[in-house]
């Protein structure tokens, strides 16, 4: 194929799959994220289970999911904490607004 045909079919292709992941974002972003959290704990979940008898490594799953839950309580509870302290914020500059 000749490069000057190429070269425009390249920009609306990158045109087209930015154009598709900005639309599909509110689908591609959370399992994104899903993505990695669960990238980011399967080595600790293969080393407990690893490390179990075989009849204990369903222990290696349980760790990994207790190791998500926490972190979703902490998120969780900072979004909390910032969301008081805006309140508070709010509440003494609304006698001024």
């Amino acid at each position: 194929m000749p490069s000057r045909i190429r070269i425009p079919l390249i920009v609306i292709a990158f045109a087209a799959a930015f154009w598709l992941l900005r639309e599909t974002a509110s689908v591609i972003m959370p399992a994104a994220c899903a993505l990695l959290l669960a990238l980011a704990v399967w080595p600790l979940s293969d080393a407990i289970r690893e490390s179990m008898p075989a009849r204990l490594r369903w222990v290696g799953a349980l760790a990994g999911l207790l190791v998500v839950l926490t972190i979703l309580v902490a998120f969780l509870f900072g979004i909390g904490f910032v969301g008081a302290q805006i309140f508070d914020l709010l509440s003494s500059l609304a006698p001024r607004l």
